[in-house]
């Protein structure tokens, strides 16, 4: 398991090897388990230039990363009703991203693709 069933869990997996070519796709698949009560708040596909040391509070990657995060976000935190949502944010980390105050489709320059 990445990580535990407990409300303030965490985990990430990181690879190693950067990528460097110019043509890139992902194929995957998750599976999702626990106890049946009300979920987590999601997780991230990340696409850094790079390899953060330590995990943060976006999705598990620090709040203002150099690159591409795709949101599978699955909780309606702030009960607007737009969960679940997939949205692909860019940042060149010069934004301090916080879910919190996050609104799609638009957040200070941050890139919706």
């Amino acid at each position: 398991a990445v990580v535990s069933t407990q409300s303030t869990g965490q985990g990430w997996i990181w690879n190693k090897i950067q990528y460097v070519g110019s043509n890139w796709q992902v194929d995957f698949s998750i599976k999702v388990t626990g106890r049946g009560k009300i979920g987590a708040d999601g997780m991230a596909m990340w696409f850094l230039q790079e390899i953060p040391t330590k995990g943060g509070s976006v999705f598990g990657a620090p709040n203002n990363w150099k690159g591409l995060g795709i949101f599978f976000d699955s909780f309606d935190n702030d009960n607007r009703h737009d969960n679940p949502a997939v949205l692909a944010v860019q940042n060149d980390g010069s934004i301090t991203f916080d879910h919190r105050k996050f609104k799609a489709p638009r957040h200070g320059s941050l890139g919706f693709l």
